[in-house]
């Protein structure tokens, strides 16, 4: 068998592994935070601890990224295609999002969590592209709605409320999900 014909059977094993960088380096960093959540001091009570969130979301990310691991493998004979076809990536637009997120991780104590989070999911998923305001709006709205629910209801994490106004925003936005 020549080697263009191989070439033509099997994908380039560079490209496969470039596929499989990104998952692989997600895998090991939520590896590394499952050791680090295990740390976590456990309440003697019969309810959920603060471990518990933080695991059970980083056990998700590792299965996400075996299934990830096999979705690329078992495509791999389409990677150059999909490589060629992809658009060009907005830098700039990147390096927004990853500023974003970074001022939203330092601002969340002075906003609150609830106000914190809404305005990032905005920003965030305006930056990646939604651009119809409609869905915009209510993906944000009712995605904070259900993390300041299921955060501060189910898993009994203190959120933080923010300053000022923002912690009377906070608690209303609590009376209104029936939390407080």
């Amino acid at each position: 068998m020549t080697s263009e014909a191989r070439s033509a059977d099997s994908p380039d094993s560079g490209l496969l592994m470039k596929a499989m960088l990104g998952p692989f380096i997600i895998l090991v960093l939520a590896a590394y935070g499952y050791y680090l959540a295990c740390c976590i001091d456990q309440a003697p009570t019969d309810q959920l601890g603060a471990d518990f969130w933080p695991r059970m979301i980083l056990i998700f990310l590792m299965v996400s990224c075996g299934i990830k691991f096999v979705e690329i493998f078992l495509n791999r004979k389409n990677l150059a295609e999909e490589a060629a076809s992809k658009p060009e990536m907005n830098n700039f637009r990147l390096v927004l999002m990853i500023v974003l997120l970074a001022a939203t991780v330092a601002a969340i104590d002075i906003t609150g969590f609830a106000v914190g989070n809404l305005l990032f999911m905005l920003l965030f998923l305006y930056l990646a592209g939604m651009r119809k305001v409609v869905p915009l709006v209510a993906v944000s709205v009712i995605g904070t709605a259900v993390l300041v629910y299921v955060f501060a209801k189910i898993v009994y994490l203190p959120l933080p409320k923010g300053w000022g106004f923002f912690e009377d925003i906070s608690l209303a936005i609590y009376r209104a999900l029936f939390i407080l």
